[in-house]
């Protein structure tokens, strides 16, 4: 029985010392290379009303990165590495609108796209 015990406490403090609890932040990532990424993402409504609009295309200009606003009008594109970037937003009706954002820290971009005449 005392041999069973031993064993079971050699094999806790084994996972206990090769477990991780720290967590690390994106300070930390860069400091030790690895890549730094965040999540960009907006909200998409009519420049009159003031309405959400659904299914709206966004485009990460340069790239082939796109999706469309859901049902609230919100977008969202993760995993991209901080800097500049070029939004480029269609919707059948209205007019297309770039956006240029930069330094966004997971803040929310508001567009207001202008119906066409």
């Amino acid at each position: 029985m005392k041999r069973i015990t031993f064993i079971i406490l050699a094999l806790i403090l084994t996972v206990s010392v090769f477990a991780k609890s720290e967590k690390t932040t994106p300070e930390m990532n860069a400091a030790s290379g690895a890549v730094v990424t965040t999540e960009l993402k907006g909200l998409v409504t009519d420049k009159t009303s003031n309405e959400a609009l659904v299914g709206v295309e966004v485009t990460l200009d340069g790239t082939n990165e796109k999706t469309y606003t859901d049902f609230d009008g919100q977008f969202k594109f993760k995993n991209l590495r901080p800097g500049k970037y070029k939004l480029i937003t269609s919707y059948i009706s209205y007019n297309m609108v770039v956006t240029e954002v930069d330094d966004f820290k997971n803040e929310e971009i508001k567009i207001e796209l202008d119906a066409a005449k």
